[in-house]
């Protein structure tokens, strides 16, 4: 048995990694008809900097499954999840959670759920922004 099996794959991961992997998920939800979610959480206007990667890794490790993953695009603030086969109502309910974690009670973080094939075009437009 490979010792290494149990492992989590890392939560927080660089753009490439995680473009890469969102090709993998449009090509698996075109073959098999299986939607995905992407959850893109902007943080308050008057924050510059995005949350450092320890404090976003930690949050993330408690209310994410281990097949999705989150990245911070260089040069901008946004946070993006992937929820492979995931509708927009499993997304909302991430959402609800990240909300609760931060104590966003008053909505400062802003945020976007782009549910695919539904949302392709939104999805391609971000991917290409990120590359």
């Amino acid at each position: 048995m490979d010792p290494h099996a149990s492992q989590r794959q890392p939560v927080l991961v660089e753009a490439e990694a995680f473009l890469t992997r969102l090709s993998e998920e449009i090509a698996r939800s075109d073959r098999y008809d299986h939607t995905f979610t992407l959850l893109v959480l902007l943080p308050p206007a008057g924050d510059k900097e995005p949350p450092p990667a320890s404090w976003l890794e930690s949050l993330a490790t408690g209310l994410i499954r281990g097949c999705d993953i989150v990245t911070v695009f260089e040069g901008q603030r946004a946070i993006t999840v992937l929820l492979p086969e995931t509708g927009v109502a499993g997304g909302n309910v991430l959402l609800e959670r990240f909300r609760a974690a931060i104590g966003d009670a008053d909505f400062t973080w802003q945020a976007r759920l782009l549910e695919y094939p539904t949302n392709r075009e939104a999805i391609m437009e971000l991917t290409e922004e990120a590359a």
